[in-house]
C-alpha cells in the first residue's frame, strides 16, 4: 500500500468489511473470541482513517469504511494532501495486517 493510489485505497476500504465478515465467519466460537482484539483494532484503524478525512468515525464497520471510500473517491487527484494520503495508506496496511491475523486464527 505504500505506493497505492487514492483509487486503490478506495477499493481497499470498500473491501475491508467483506473481508472482515469472511474472516470472522470462518472461526469457531473460541477462535472468534480470540479475534476480538483484532476486530477492535480494525474498528480503530477505520475510525482513524475516517477522522483523517472528516468522515463519520463511529458505526458499523461497513458504514465507516464506505464513508471513507466515498470521501477518497470525492477528492480530485490534484487536491490530495500528502500527509492525509500517507495516513490512509498506514491505516489500510494496519487493517490488512489485522485481517490476516484473524484469517490465521482459522488455520
Amino acid at each position: 500500500m505504500s505506493e497505492s493510489s487514492p483509487s486503490d485505497l478506495a477499493v481497499a476500504f470498500r473491501s475491508f468489511p467483506r473481508r472482515l465478515h469472511e474472516a470472522l465467519g470462518s472461526l469457531d466460537p473460541d477462535r472468534r473470541a480470540r479475534a476480538a482484539g483484532h476486530e477492535r483494532a480494525v474498528d480503530e484503524a477505520l475510525a482513524r482513517a475516517a477522522a483523517a478525512l472528516g468522515a463519520p468515525e463511529r458505526g458499523e464497520p461497513a458504514k465507516v469504511a464506505g464513508a471513507v471510500a466515498e470521501r477518497i473517491a470525492a477528492i480530485h487527484p490534484d487536491r490530495w494532501d500528502d500527509g492525509v494520503l500517507a495516513a490512509l495508506r498506514r491505516e489500510a496496511v494496519a487493517i490488512g495486517s489485522e485481517l490476516r491475523a484473524i484469517a490465521d486464527l482459522a488455520d
